[in-house]
């Protein structure tokens, strides 16, 4: 899944909106959403800060929202974004790393030369 990050939570049955991909099973709920970032140049700092616009605006419809007088679906959501924060954070550092170590467009040129 290289130029993407996979979130993915398992939550309570209790999340009110739909996700990209729900899969329902003995009141568990399984959300998932890809956040893309091929258009994106994680070595700039303003690129990153576009990806965690990105991560944040997906784990937010990944995991919806709950009426102010739920306490048990503001709860569920709560911990369901907690989940997909975590795990994209593990996969952003990752998707950094991988960029931080391969070559520029700039780098690939000159080497052509």
């Amino acid at each position: 899944m290289k130029n993407s990050i996979a979130l993915l939570a398992v939550a309570g049955a209790f999340c009110l909106a739909p996700a990209h991909a729900e899969i329902r099973s003995d009141n568990i709920v399984v959300h998932s959403k890809t956040v893309r970032y091929a258009d994106l140049d994680l070595t700039r700092a303003g690129d990153r800060a576009l990806l965690d616009r990105r991560i944040d605006i997906a784990v937010r419809s990944a995991c919806g929202s709950a009426s102010s007088v739920d306490i048990v679906g503001q709860k569920t959501v709560h911990a369901c974004r907690e989940i997909l924060k975590q795990r994209a954070r593990v996969a952003r550092q990752a998707a950094i790393a991988d960029a931080m170590t391969q070559p520029s467009a700039a780098e690939l040129a000159a080497s052509e030369r």
